[in-house]
């Protein structure tokens, strides 16, 4: 289950047509909580905030014979039904602070392409201000 999750993370480009957006499960065999764990962070890598910007934000059902999904992906799966991907990226990386993963340091590791997308999307959310003070507060380079 872990390498057919890993071949879902490039499954997450919106200009192409051919997304995979429901995955069937039913007829295999059952999944381990490693398994279902390996899919969860191919939808929601909470290492930093750049795997969580480049996770799968594509991937919207599991259908599977078992009802019991761990929590954790069935709630990036109900996030990803949003048509707006930057909300949806917004949202998981909103919950990497709340649930107390992230701290604001992390954003000194954000990979120089992705800033303008996550300053963008800093400024829109309604705590946006305070956030992004602090951001620029902890780039050593500016808080001299």
């Amino acid at each position: 289950m872990r390498s057919f999750a890993n071949a879902l993370v490039n499954n997450n480009d919106p200009q192409t047509s051919s997304l995979l957006k429901t995955l069937w499960l039913s007829n295999i065999l059952p999944i381990s909580r490693r398994g279902w764990d390996a899919l969860a962070d191919v939808i929601c890598n909470e290492t930093t905030i750049t795997t969580i910007y480049n996770s799968n934000h594509m991937l919207q059902n599991i259908c599977h014979s078992e009802d019991n999904l761990p929590n954790k992906l069935v709630s990036n799966l109900r996030l990803n039904r949003n048509k707006n991907k930057n909300e949806v990226i917004r949202s998981k990386v909103l919950r990497y602070f709340m649930n107390g993963i992230g701290i604001i340091q992390d954003f000194n590791k954000i990979e120089l392409k992705i800033w303008p997308q996550i300053i963008d999307m800093t400024g829109k959310i309604d705590t946006g201000q305070p956030v992004f003070y602090q951001l620029v507060r902890s780039i050593p380079s500016l808080s001299k």
